[in-house]
């Protein structure tokens, strides 16, 4: 059991490793330099195109096609969470070369069984939209101006574009919270 939980543990450090380092480039190739990250121009100058329209059923898929792809995201979700479907969709279609087609059912995040590749797309969109070195340094700048934890979670959410409660498991996460 030990050996077992040791082998996931460096599985997990190895993927974050691999994740962080794509966004990197990423952020660098397209010259991105503070929040929030503009993913809509990521994935256009990727050549992929995004139809936004409504959907009971999910948040978002990604259909590749050639060295491009279509992004369907659903209008009627708030543009936070729009903005954090399309960073997860990036994330299926960077790190996933080998797949045409992924969905992303509405779960709003509470199955406990999602898979592997959607665990490692929603790491991917957080790590795309809240990069550890931007929010590291607005942490600070925002800590040393208000002490109010609600205050700080709300000027951060607002600054990268994204929903409290991503903020809030982001700086949980980066050990901030």
């Amino acid at each position: 059991m030990g050996r077992r939980l040791l082998r996931s543990s460096k599985n997990i450090n190895m993927q974050n490793q691999i994740i962080q380092a794509k966004i990197r480039l990423l952020l660098s190739k397209f010259d991105v330099s503070q929040a929030p990250v503009p993913v809509e121009q990521i994935a256009e100058k990727m050549n992929i195109q995004i139809s936004y329209a409504p959907s009971s059923e999910y948040s978002g898929m990604l259909i590749r096609k050639g060295n491009g792809a279509l992004m369907g995201i659903n209008s009627e979700e708030s543009p936070t969470r729009r903005r954090f479907t399309i960073a997860h969709e990036l994330g299926h279609f960077f790190l996933e070369k080998k797949t045409t087609v992924s969905i992303d059912y509405r779960d709003n995040g509470s199955r406990p069984d999602k898979t592997f590749q959607e665990k490692r797309a929603d790491d991917f969109a957080a790590n795309l939209l809240m990069p550890k070195m931007f929010l590291m340094e607005d942490f600070k700048k925002i800590f040393k101006d208000t002490k109010d934890r609600s205050s700080l979670l709300s000027q951060l959410a607002e600054r990268y574009q994204v929903s409290q409660e991503a903020m809030m498991w982001r700086l949980k996460n980066l050990g901030l919270q």
